[in-house]
Order: structure tokens, then sequence, then C-alpha cells
């Protein structure tokens, strides 16, 4: 599944040592982490969350997302997808855990209406229905002129 998901070997552990670090150094940092709930995942939620109790000194929050199906993700839907019932069920169970984190749970209309994507050609995007839409370039206008539209 490593590959479907596109993350690199290791990856656990890399986070793992970098939290570390950053608990370990004593200085202000606050952390944020990001984790999509996938058919992949959902069993593992529960652990992850236990393991990032123990950095929550250094977590500003822990967001959530639900799986989405867009851009090269559309080919993954069958093998990742997850219900509303399941992401509802996981949100519920991580809520009544009272970690001392703060979990936010976002949903594909979040996912759709709230990021504005900078690609690293300098074209500025949204996502609309799984397509992404070009709303600026910032080699040719400011970010704020180009998100005034929003």
């Amino acid at each position: 599944m490593r590959k479907e998901l596109y993350r690199q070997d290791n990856h656990y552990n890399k986070i793992i040592n970098i939290l570390e670090y950053i608990k370990s150094s004593n200085q202000p940092y606050k952390v944020k982490v990001n984790s999509i709930l996938t058919k992949a995942n959902i069993e593992e939620i529960i652990v992850i969350a236990s393991v990032l109790e123990k950095y929550r000194s250094i977590l500003m929050r822990w967001k959530i997302f639900k799986f989405f199906p867009f851009r090269e993700a559309i080919k993954l839907n069958s093998i990742l997808s997850i219900s509303d019932e399941d992401y509802k069920r996981v949100k519920e169970i991580l809520l009544k855990k009272e970690l001392g984190i703060n979990i936010y749970f976002n949903d594909e209309e979040t996912i759709q209406n709230d990021y504005v994507i900078i690609r690293p050609d300098g074209l500025v995007n949204i996502s609309r229905d799984t397509e992404d839409i070009v709303i600026g370039d910032l080699k040719k206008e400011r970010f704020d002129t180009i998100t005034r539209v929003l």
C-alpha cells in the first residue's frame, strides 16, 4: 500500500524522529500534523492518536481529513475511500478519548472550499467538484489580489 499512498519507506520513523527532536530541543516550536483517514489506515488512526498524545506539549493541532479522491488520488478511490459513517465513528472515538490535542476534522466540503494551493510554477488553484481551477498567477499578480475573488 505504501507505493499507492506515495509515502517513502520509514515515513513513520522519520516523523517520530522529527517530533522527538523538536520535543527535546526545548524550543517554543509548535507542530501541526495532518492525516488523511482512509480505508487503509482507519484501524491504525487510534494508534496514531496514542502516539501523538505523547507529543501534545509540542502539538498545536492535528487535522484529520476524510480521504477525498481528486487529482492523482482519483485512481485510488476504490481502495482508500471510506464511508461517511466510518468517518463519523472515528471522529466520535477520537473526541471521546480526551487526548489533550486540538483535533480538527475536515471532510470533502472543507477540503474543496477552504484551501488555496500555490503550485511550484506560481499558479494558484482552488478545487471544485474534484477539479483544480486556476484563479491566478503569482508571477503576474499579488496573492491578495488573486484571493480577493474567494
